[in-house]
């Protein structure tokens, strides 16, 4: 399940002119990828709290869904160099994007409709205790 479209994709490029095939069409495959590399980029920072891919009907699918679509768009400029250089409002929209996954990551946004992860007996433990005695330095020469 992916959270945009191919024509969403073409909706949002099409006047910047990006991901044209040489017959002058809109290169799907080309959107496809891009659409794929960023809903695993989303994917990835939804998973540490919520069970990935969001599920049909979660309330946050339109904002993953303006998510996936604003760096996919980032990954068309940044992979057509003929293009120049990538606009500024995308830049700045990407980087909204990323912040508000980060804000996700650290528990400071809640996906309306997502289902939260179980938390798991496994995990990282940290365990303390003496200094070692039996290190390089003291067994050298042994």
């Amino acid at each position: 399940m992916g959270y945009a479209a191919t024509s969403d994709l073409e909706a949002r490029l099409k006047p910047y002119h990006l991901l044209l095939a040489d017959d002058g069409s809109f290169d799907a495959n080309s959107a496809q990828m891009h659409l794929d590399s960023a809903q695993a980029e989303v994917d990835a920072c939804v998973g540490v709290r919520y069970v990935a891919p969001v599920s049909d009907g979660a309330a946050c699918l339109p904002m993953l869904k303006n998510w996936v679509l604003t760096l996919a768009e980032e990954l068309a400029h940044n992979y057509n160099v003929s293009s120049g250089e990538t606009p500024d409002n995308v830049k700045t929209r990407a980087a909204g994007v990323r912040s508000g996954m980060t804000a996700l990551r650290k528990g400071e946004l809640y996906l309306s409709g997502a289902v939260e992860r179980q938390s798991s007996a496994g995990g990282v433990s940290e365990i303390f205790g003496e200094d070692p005695r039996m290190t390089r330095e003291k067994l050298r020469g042994w």
